[in-house]
This record gives C-alpha cells, structure tokens and sequence, in this order.
C-alpha cells in the first residue's frame, strides 16, 4: 500500500505548526536563562533537561543542526538550537504578542461532561459483571484423570480481579468470597491455588489471549493503531526512564509490556510481556498479526526501534501504511542498497511530505497516554516475586485496563460488552488445582 495514495489521513494544520515553532523558540529562550551550554571543536553542547546526565551537540553550519530526537525526527530548528542562536545573540527574544494577535492552540474536541462523569461513576461497579462475560471466553481444558480442577475462568477472574484491587492475595481472599456469592465465580480458589496459577507459566498465553479478545466489542471503531514498549519493576524505588537512559542501575527486575493500542478509545488490542533486556523491534509483526485478526489496520505509529525492512513489509502485508520516522543517517531514495520497496515508498513519503507524516505520526503519543494510564491505575511497581508471575502480573494489569476502557465504551459510546464466541480448544499442561 503506497502510503502517498493513502486519502484517510488528517490535513495539515498550519496553525497548529506555527503554535508548536513558537512554543520551541520559547522553550530556547528558558534554556538559555537556566542552562549552561559548553563548546567545544565539534559546536555547543546543550545538557538536556528531561534526561539525566544526556547533552545535545548543536552545530551552527550552512543549516543548523541538533542531535535531539526532536530535531531529527522534524528536520527544524529544535529548542536546543534556540537556546544557542539566543546565547550567541544571532536571535532577538520573541516579543510577547497581544492576545487577540497570538496563535491559538487546536480547540479541544467538546465532551458530554454529563455522560462522561457517569461513565466513570460506573466503570467500578460494571467492572465485575465485564471481567465475567470476558472469563467466560476461557476454555476449560480436558482433564482425563485426579481430583476436578478449579474452572480456569474463575481462576482467572480471581488473577485478574486481585490486580484491579490492588491489595495483598490474603487480604484479597474476602473479595474472592464476595464475588463468589454474588455468582461471578462458581468456586473459590484458595489462597495456595491463586498463588500457584499466578506463577504458572502456562498461564501466560491464556492472559495473552484475552487482551486480545477483551478489545474485540471495539473492532468497528478501531482503524489507526500505535505501538511501543515500556517497563515495569519490582522495587518502588526504580524508575523506568532513569534505567532506561543509563541513569540508574536497577534495584529490581525489570520487565517489558509490549503493546499495540488503538489512538481513538485506547484499548490494548495485543500485548506481549517479556523480561526487561528483551529488544522491541521483533515485536512489531506480532502485534500487528493479533491485532488483524479482529481490526481492520489503516494506519500503525511506532517510533524508530521499529525502523526495519521488514517492518515495513509487514504492516503493507495487512494493507497498513506504518508511520515509522527515518534516522537522520539513512540514505536518500535511490542511493540504499539492498533495500525493498517498501523502505523506499516510505522513506520517499518521509521525505517529500514530511509535515503531514508528522501530524499522522503525531497519533503515537496515545500508546505513551495508555501507560500512563495503566501504571496510574494499577501501578507501575509489581507485588510477585518470581519471573513468571511478574509476566502475568503485567498482562492483568493490561487486562484490567481494557476491562476499563470497554466498561466506559458501554455509556459513553453504547456498545455491547461482546467479546465473541469462546475458544473451541482449551490450553494444555495447566497446573491442577
């Protein structure tokens, strides 16, 4: 799919450009007043303000340039280039403007507060009776000898309900008994049974399987997609963007949720969990074969770990054109070698209309809104101690997320809660219970 033929796309917003210049030239002028800047023979050296211990070079040539994200990303004068054409007076300050004059920011799309407000009053309540109707997909799987095993579906209600309560398994154990009587289990785990089958790794596809089925009520709405990877800990004292960036060595185990989001409702729609060093670019074809299986992709945002060929392939393999920005080094059309044409049409499309890549691309930011979401919600720090419990600690998290998202979809957007048929084979080797 040639993405310069593609018509479902935004048109380019020149004042929307010109609010964001102006915000970057102000930006400069702030960092200018509060930051050092060194030189040395290769230009300036800029210290960065959202990553510790990092710093920019900034050259002054024929056409500046900067080695921030932000400039190779956009190709234009960043804010640490500001910072540099102030200190060296080769700039005036902007002058404040008066009101009616300034460029205003894109109006914000108007909500219904009301159903909004009774949305959210209610996502807790219907919480229960969603996470239910998702369980019930579970198959029970075949047993032909021992004692009967707990359903797996009220197991993995009982996993998944631990997590959106957000409090110790024992403590746990009276809301275990409360659903019970309330019908949404048929038989209550104990405490041994719900440790066990949150460490089993076997359970890991199952939970992996219902993010996928818990975003299938939002199949209709969802055609532009983003995807990223961010961390979880098992200290509260770590903090993912200082390991990250080299900033911090780590107290505890780090692990990675890998995640594919849809932009307009941001419902998980697949999700990977691996330990912390595993690379994101593999990831890319897995999320994007899940999430078809029930969407129809338009559009995927995912940012430069994901820039390989055949990346690119496989998101033109389900008609999808992937917004993947460009390294600054990457040759010119024509000039690669050994390059498929799908790198070319991309890059061509880089290249010849870059602002309105940037205002698709733009939609990537809502795969960084769905983690803040999910680690605001359900925490950013895990309670399980061993590896494969982390793993599956992390996929109910995402899980209780979803459960959320479609819980609010049901009032604001009137949907069905309807996650489809369930699976005719169940999962195999399950620890007995």
């Amino acid at each position: 799919m040639n993405p310069q033929l593609s018509d479902d796309r935004k048109p380019s917003r020149k004042s929307g450009q010109d609010h964001r210049a102006t915000a970057r030239r102000l930006r400069g002028l702030r960092i200018a007043a509060t930051v050092r800047i060194g030189q040395n023979q290769l230009g300036y050296i800029v210290t960065s303000q959202s990553r510790r211990g990092a710093a920019y070079l900034v050259k002054l040539d024929d056409t500046p340039s900067c080695t921030c994200p932000d400039f190779e990303l956009r190709r234009k004068r960043c804010k640490h280039i500001w910072a540099v054409l102030f200190i060296l007076g080769l700039e005036e300050p902007p002058v404040d403007q008066p009101t009616s004059e300034r460029k205003r920011r894109r109006p914000s799309p108007v909500r219904d507060w009301s159903d909004y407000n009774n949305s959210q009053s209610t996502t807790r309540a219907n919480f229960a009776t969603i996470l239910r109707a998702l369980c019930d997909t579970v198959p029970q799987p075949p047993q032909a000898t021992g004692r009967p095993r707990l359903p797996l579906g009220d197991v993995v209600y009982a996993v998944v309900l631990k997590t959106f309560v957000g409090i110790s398994c024992r403590e746990f154990m009276a809301d275990v008994a409360n659903a019970h009587d309330k019908g949404h289990i048929r038989r209550t785990p104990s405490l041994a049974s719900t440790f066990r089958y949150l460490e089993d790794p076997s359970l890991t596809p199952i939970l992996e399987e219902l993010v996928v089925r818990s975003a299938y009520p939002l199949r209709s709405i969802e055609s532009k997609f983003a995807i990223d990877a961010s961390g979880f800990s098992s200290s509260p004292k770590d903090n993912w963007n200082e390991h990250k960036w080299g900033s911090q060595s780590g107290i505890g185990e780090w692990l990675k949720a890998h995640i594919a989001c849809g932009v307009e409702t941001r419902i998980v729609t697949a999700a990977f969990a691996t330990p912390g060093n595993a690379n994101d670019n593999p990831f890319f074809r897995p999320l994007l074969e899940a999430t078809g299986r029930h969407f129809s992709i338009l559009e995927v945002s995912a940012d430069k770990a994901y820039l390989d060929q055949e990346n690119l392939k496989a998101a033109e393999d389900v008609g999808a054109v992937a917004l993947i920005p460009f390294k600054s080094n990457t040759a010119p059309v024509g000039e690669g070698k050994d390059r498929n044409p799908e790198w070319e049409r991309s890059l061509r499309y880089f290249e010849e209309n870059h602002e309105d890549f940037l205002e698709r691309y733009h939609n990537r930011s809502q795969v960084e809104c769905v983690f803040s979401m999910i680690k605001s919600k359900f925490g950013a720090v895990l309670r399980a101690k061993s590896q494969s419990a982390q793993l599956n600690e992390v996929l109910t998290k995402i899980i209780c997320h979803n459960v959320c998202v479609v819980a609010q979809a049901t009032r604001q957007l009137r949907i069905e809660a309807d996650f489809g048929p369930a699976a005719a084979d169940g999962p195999q080797n399950l620890l007995a219970a």
